[in-house]
């Protein structure tokens, strides 16, 4: 799972932001997960409500790892 916001986004506060990644870090640990190798909760000082290039870059990457093929590339 991948969250990326700006801290200026009025629609996704970041303690809203952060609380649910700990619920989402709590879930993976219940499965005997480690989030960090699955989930990356990633808040971008000084952005609004915008996707910037970098994290257009970071969706295509992560969607290769884990969606391309169906498969997960380790």
């Amino acid at each position: 799972m991948l969250f990326m916001t700006g801290d200026q986004d009025s629609g996704s506060p970041t303690d809203g932001v952060r609380h649910i990644g700990k619920i989402v870090s709590q879930v993976y640990a219940l499965h005997g997960q480690d989030a960090t190798s699955h989930f990356d909760n990633e808040i971008y000082p000084g952005v609004g409500h915008v996707y910037l290039p970098e994290m257009w870059d970071k969706t295509v990457q992560w969607m290769d790892r884990w969606v391309k093929n169906g498969n997960p590339v380790k």
